[in-house]
């Protein structure tokens, strides 16, 4: 999942980094919790659907 920018249509996706995979996704999560937050502080709103872009496990 990646969220819109809200100006050009630009995706903002996440990583996370840690030492195990568990550190890993702890990572990711948080700073994907940190782009929410910042996106509906910018904006004044919460997400919805179109702001975000699913992407398929094939791609991975």
């Amino acid at each position: 999942m990646q969220i819109k920018n809200h100006e050009d249509g630009s995706l903002d996706g996440t990583a996370g980094f840690g030492n195990s995979p568990d550190e890993a996704l702890e990572d990711t999560l948080k700073y994907f919790m940190e782009l929410i937050n910042d996106y509906e502080q910018l904006y004044k709103r919460e997400l919805n659907e179109e702001d975000v872009e699913w992407s398929a496990f094939e791609d991975f």
